[in-house]
């Protein structure tokens, strides 16, 4: 019989919920903040835990209320999913990567590429 050491089983649920409350929340600040001179990296950091923390939980709950549909792993998993691809885009289009049509800039903004922040952070200058 395999005995694992105390408290290594905790590592990758732990590596997951810092996935989860960090990832999502952090690619809803480039979509509304991708400019380089927007945010700091400490505001970048607490606006990506404010915005996971806020609209996965919401997500759910209007799914479950509106639609029925049970809170499980792979509801959570696909509201993750689709809000960070939702986000990703609105990203995209802001700094010009994917072409939209013109009206759609009247209230998404347009951003220079050389003036937004990269899509992975630079944590050590």
């Amino acid at each position: 019989m395999w005995l694992e050491p105390v408290g290594i089983g905790i590592i990758p649920n732990l590596i997951v919920f810092v996935g989860a409350i960090t990832i999502p929340g952090y690619l809803w600040t480039l979509a509304f903040y991708p400019e380089k001179n927007g945010l700091g990296r400490l505001e970048r950091f607490a606006f990506s835990l404010l915005f996971s923390i806020t609209f996965l939980p919401m997500a759910v709950l209007l799914e479950n209320v509106l639609l029925g549909v049970p809170v499980k792993f792979l509801t959570v998993f696909s509201n993750t999913v689709v809000l960070g691809i939702i986000s990703v885009l609105i990203y995209s289009i802001r700094v010009q990567k994917i072409k939209a049509p013109e009206f759609v800039y009247s209230f998404l903004p347009k951003v220079k590429k050389e003036e937004s922040v990269g899509f992975l952070p630079k944590l050590f200058n």
